[in-house]
């Protein structure tokens, strides 16, 4: 399993494409490069002889490191590391990682062999993983010749539970739901509601294949939000992306309608079928891409009271994420190989389904063919355009002509930079004051933003006094 240059922006779709591989994760905080293809597995000095097919041994060996995870006992773990990995794992790089397993995923609770087989000089075992939060399949790639593991990886196969923010159970009540082609969701509401139907909102993700709750290494900022919103009195619903739980759905070739714009327009008549919800005072709040999908998600849910459009890209994002890979220590080749993806789908050359940023063609074509500011300013309700400071994506002057584009609203529009905020809508100052720290629980959405967005989602949709 050889880590990604560059990781993908959607998880691959389709069978053993989808892994999430945790190998990988691990590369990426430990800043290292591994993988079984990076060198051949030199022979011991002294070369034990070669494991029988099906040699119980493997299965001994998998079992051992599934309880080494479970146990944070590292240096069992990588016990039966090939060479490559050895020298990219250290204990304590190890460890990052796999506490942002236990950070995506839940603690291991149990687990169950699914199947073994021989192939070539590879024995391999295949586990099915029962995690707090997800179930997961585990697959393991021995060496006969070594009896050393030179792959692991992990595929989700579902969410169970949400990860409330801790401290908040006194304040709200969870339920979940499904929305789209059985996506789990979660709508969070005031557990103590006063009398009347209240505000919703609905969380629109990025372009990332992400859960409900938007995590990403120790950041989750959609559980921080939506939770945030119904200790405020807001209503809100939160789900999968398609890409995420189900990748099957979103087969070789698919555009922003597949990725976002049918689920979230789902998420709308769920949260409206809510008793406590007023389905007239439902307000689309948007990150990233999906503020470009906002005004063509409101429209067909019909009757949406307002959109918020956080952390919006007025440039081509085909360009910004050029901009992003060219600043990071990719090989020029890795840099070049891009360039020329990108010329293709500018020029049209590009099949739809060739992959670029870990999207398909014919997602950028898509992309390239939507009008947001025109469809915003048609839509004509209140925005609420809001950036972080901090936001090295969606920059000062995407700002700016946001503005000025959407400027026609007038005092429908109002804009707001907040202090020392991300794109993932988190705060430096919480992100430096708990540095490396993935088993850290707590929200790292700051409270002046959840503030923010409660104040124009309670204005905006409560009728005027008679």
């Amino acid at each position: 399993m050889s880590p990604p240059t560059a990781a993908p922006l959607l998880c691959r779709r389709g069978g053993r494409a989808a892994a999430l591989a945790l190998l990988a994760a691990f590369v990426h905080l430990a800043g290292g490069c591994a993988g079984p293809n990076a060198e051949s597995e030199p022979a011991p000095a002294r070369a034990a002889p070669r494991a029988r097919p099906g040699d119980p041994l493997f299965t001994a060996y998998a079992e051992e490191f599934l309880a080494a995870l479970r146990d944070g006992n590292d240096a069992v773990a990588i016990r039966h590391f090939a060479a490559h990995l050895k020298r990219a794992f250290t204990p304590e790089r190890f460890g990052r990682g796999r506490e942002q397993m236990v950070w995506s995923f839940g603690k291991i609770v149990s687990w169950r062999p699914l199947s073994q087989a021989t192939d070539g000089d590879d024995e391999r075992r295949e586990y099915e993983v029962r995690c707090v939060r997800s179930v997961v399949r585990a697959f393991f790639v021995f060496h006969r010749g070594t009896r050393n593991l030179t792959d692991f990886n992990v595929e989700r196969e579902s969410v169970y539970v949400a990860a409330p923010v801790p401290g908040t159970e006194d304040d709200v009540a969870w339920t979940d739901a499904k929305v789209g082609p059985g996506l789990g969701a979660t709508i969070a509401a005031p557990r103590n509601k006063t009398a009347g139907r209240l505000p919703a909102v609905v969380l629109v993700h990025d372009i990332a294949a992400v859960d409900r709750d938007a995590t990403i290494g120790p950041l989750r900022a959609f559980r921080d939000l939506g939770d945030g919103l119904a200790a405020r009195g807001v209503v809100s619903i939160r789900f999968d992306k398609r890409c995420f739980s189900t990748p099957q759905f979103c087969g070789r070739v698919f555009t922003l309608e597949e990725d976002m714009i049918q689920d979230a327009v789902s998420a709308v008549a769920v949260v409206r079928r809510d008793p406590g919800v007023d389905p007239a005072r439902v307000v689309i709040v948007a990150h990233g891409v999906g503020a470009i999908a906002a005004a063509e998600i409101a429209r067909r849910a019909g009757d949406i009271a307002g959109v918020v459009l956080m952390g919006a890209t007025a440039r081509p994002l085909l360009h910004t994420v050029l901009e992003e890979a060219r600043e990071t220590d990719a090989p020029q080749e890795v840099i070049t190989r891009l360039v020329s993806g990108v010329q293709r789908v500018l020029d049209g050359s590009a099949r739809p389904a060739e992959e670029l940023f870990g999207v398909p063609a014919s997602f950028w074509y898509d992309l390239a063919k939507r009008t947001p500011f025109e469809d915003v300013r048609r839509l004509d309700r209140p925005v609420l355009l809001v950036r972080g400071e901090a936001d090295s994506r969606a920059i000062a002057t995407d700002q700016v002509r946001w503005a000025e584009e959407l400027a026609p609203l007038g005092t429908k529009l109002r804009t707001e930079s907040v202090p020392f905020v991300n794109h993932a809508l988190v705060s430096m100052e919480a992100l430096r004051a708990r540095p490396g720290a993935p088993t850290d629980v707590g929200p790292q959405v700051p409270a002046y933003l959840v503030d923010m967005v409660a104040a124009f989602v309670t204005t905006t949709t409560t009728p005027p006094k008679r």
